[in-house]
């Protein structure tokens, strides 16, 4: 909150709340003084006009660089919030088909570990980066080993596919990754984490892969505007046969005023929206994938 006053132009100007009523208080004991203590009329005049102008005119600089700040950002947003509404048009789930089961997929490009929310300019399409690394696998799989130790089926790891396919990107060796519940510890109420389990493959045999793909353009991100694009592919044929296009805009405009995280408040403003308007639900990318590819049993 501004003073309305010349401490608006110091760092302390929003801390001092309290100090503008008594720095125009001040502004008009000095003119009253001025009047009072000055004899001839002109002098009074002079006086009183010197004092407004060398104590008012900080501020009516000050107010109108605000206001014009304002004007800009206002028209950046609505340059923002028109080119959000024209990619909207496209956005949403394009599906040509279903696919009934399907024992394993081929997960063809890896989410990065180490992403940035305020940077402007980095290509990791936040709209669907709900996942990264390996836990990206491990949210496709249910578990193929270790059914013993869950012979009630009380863990939530009983849906998904048998396995997944990858290329490590740090070795670039294709491997097959299955899921296994470890035996719970006797001692413990709750189940132990899931253990991801994979093993080195020669060629894979999976027929669907999953990849994704941040759609931005140039002009998008100068907006402050992200676009992502998650493809479902039969791996035989090219064919397309599920892609979900989805966008977001952060309407600060890349703030970073009170700590914020330009991309991960973007998500309140999202096209298609995610539920409750507060961002990603979770598992968002597996929702989608599994009501395309249903896993054999």
């Amino acid at each position: 909150m501004l003073t309305g006053t010349p401490l608006d132009l110091t760092p302390f100007g929003s801390l001092l709340k309290g100090i503008g009523i008594l720095y125009w208080l001040f502004v008009f004991a000095m003119v009253g003084l001025a009047i009072f203590k000055i004899k001839r009329v002109l002098l009074k005049i002079i006086a009183a006009i010197i004092i407004l102008v060398v104590m008012v005119s900080p501020v009516a600089i000050r107010v109108a660089d605000l206001q014009e700040k304002q004007r800009a950002h206002q028209a950046k947003l609505d340059e923002a919030n028109k080119l959000f509404e024209s990619h909207c048009k496209n956005a949403g789930e394009h599906i040509s088909k279903t696919i009934d089961g399907v024992d394993g997929v081929v997960w063809m490009k890896w989410r990065n570990l180490e992403v940035n929310p305020s940077d402007q300019y980095m290509l990791y399409d936040p709209y669907g980066n709900d996942c990264s690394g390996e836990h990206c696998i491990q949210n496709l799989l249910r578990a193929t080993l270790g059914l013993e130790n869950d012979p009630q089926k009380k863990q939530p790891y009983h849906s998904g596919f048998e396995y997944v396919e990858t290329v490590d990107p740090k070795d670039k060796q294709l491997y097959r990754y299955r899921l296994r519940l470890p035996e719970p510890h006797p001692a413990l109420s709750s189940y132990p984490s899931p253990v991801l389990e994979r093993e080195a493959i020669r060629e894979g045999s999976a027929s669907y892969g999953i990849t994704w793909d941040d759609i931005s353009t140039k002009e998008d991100r100068d907006k402050w505007v992200a676009g992502g694009s998650l493809k479902i592919i039969n791996l035989k044929t090219n064919e397309v046969v599920a892609e979900r296009i989805g966008y977001l805009m952060d309407r600060g405009q890349g703030s970073l005023a009170g700590f914020r995280s330009p991309w991960v408040l973007a998500a309140r403003n999202a096209c298609p929206a995610f539920a409750g308007g507060m961002g990603h639900p979770y598992l968002w990318t597996r929702s989608f994938i599994l009501r395309i590819l249903t896993p054999t049993k």
